[in-house]
């Protein structure tokens, strides 16, 4: 008998036996979802995430967004500095994962169960370049936190009502240094990030 359980290193998933070719989720000794096996390794493009109309939902064990500058800009220099064209062709550059299962609510397409730190990071950066943002993201706890994120950019005086707005409108504003002091062309960046993943 083989394990065929996800760890997502989540505190309160548990583990699970299971014979058949599925991989079961549990929560609270719940099942919550299933995963085939060739679902769990299918690399995506970042611009099939991107460039996609898709409604993704952060559940409630999630944690709220918290990356600070040093994460942003560590995700902004890295798609700078990969050049795909001076890489050997065989390597593409690995933005790390995102695990998403199909959602039980008819109201979204894919509950997030991680990764969700890089696809905020990813909206508000899209948001700070002026590109379009075809996905959206709905945080199953954290009232206003998707309203917030759609209107990031505009004249935010709400960032310090909670923690969560509180670092989203700090990546937005990372996200303009990064290209102003850089002197960095926001349309290059995005051409890489796009490039980098094809």
């Amino acid at each position: 008998m083989r394990d065929r359980t996800i760890d997502v290193s989540v505190e309160n998933w548990e583990k699970s036996i299971d014979n058949s070719n599925e991989y079961t989720l549990l929560r609270e000794g719940k099942i919550i979802g299933k995963l085939l096996p060739m679902t769990i390794f299918n690399p995506k493009d970042v611009v099939d995430v991107i460039s996609v109309k898709t409604k993704y939902c952060i559940p409630s064990f999630q944690r709220g967004y918290r990356w600070e500058e040093k994460q942003v800009l560590d995700l902004l220099k890295d798609i700078w500095d990969w050049n795909a064209k001076e890489q050997n062709k065989q390597y593409k550059y690995c933005l790390q994962p995102l695990v998403i299962i199909e959602s039980s609510d008819p109201d979204y397409d894919y509950d997030v169960i991680d990764g969700q730190q890089r696809l905020t990071t990813l909206f508000i950066i899209l948001k700070a370049i002026n590109k379009e943002v075809k996905f959206s993201i709905n945080y199953a706890t954290r009232e206003g936190s998707s309203e917030y994120l759609d209107k990031i950019g505009g004249n935010l005086v709400d960032s310090d009502k909670n923690i969560d707005y509180y670092h989203m409108f700090n990546a937005y504003q990372t996200v303009n240094k990064f290209f102003i002091d850089n002197q960095y062309d926001s349309d290059i960046w995005y051409e890489k990030l796009v490039d980098s993943f094809s």
